[in-house]
Parts: structure tokens; C-alpha cells; sequence
């Protein structure tokens, strides 16, 4: 498939090493991956666990990897939120802008 749509954009590395990215929804769907609870090292946090459209992998490289932990979703602290706020958060707009570890 052919993909020309503007997945986002790495806006900041902050000194504690998290990075504030931009990301772009589709016109017609989801951002372009799931978010779990915890991973194989933690049992806390939520991960950007795996993409969910047809798009490369590279579409996302310098932005986002599986595994990034999601800190915060437009300003606001997820950490210890439910997925369902999670994907709400996500849902919402046109951008969302998060800060990643």
C-alpha cells in the first residue's frame, strides 16, 4: 500500500532523557499502534506495544519504537491511568502530542 500522510515529528529531547514527539491521526483511523499496560521488564506504566496499521516501521523511526513508555498524553500524566483514558486521551484532536521514555 502506499502511505503518504505525515506521521509526526520528534519536537524535544529533554536533559532526563524523555522526548516529546507530535504524532498526526489519520483522516480515517487510528493513530497507528496499540498501548499496553506494563511490559516484559516493568509491571507498571503504559508502552506503545505494537503497530496496528500496514505502515513500515520506518514511518515511526527517530519518533516512536515499541516499547517507548508513554508518560504523558497532551500535558497530562498517564502513568498510573486505565487504558480506557489512555486511548481517550489518544482520541481526541487531530494531534496528540506525547512525552516518551
Amino acid at each position: 500500500p502506499q502511505h503518504v500522510r505525515s506521521i509526526g515529528k520528534l519536537m524535544h529531547v529533554n536533559e532526563d532523557g524523555t522526548q516529546i514527539i507530535e504524532l498526526a491521526r489519520p483522516k480515517d483511523g487510528p493513530m497507528g499502534f496499540y498501548v499496553a499496560k506494563g511490559n516484559a521488564q516493568y509491571k507498571h506504566g503504559e508502552f506503545a506495544s505494537e503497530r496496528n496499521d500496514a505502515l513500515p516501521e520506518h514511518f515511526f523511526a527517530g519518533i516512536m519504537t515499541v516499547g517507548d513508555e508513554i508518560l504523558e498524553i497532551n500535558g497530562r500524566k498517564v502513568v498510573d491511568m486505565a487504558l480506557e483514558g489512555v486511548y481517550d486521551l489518544l482520541g481526541n484532536g487531530n494531534k496528540v502530542v506525547l512525552r516518551l521514555l
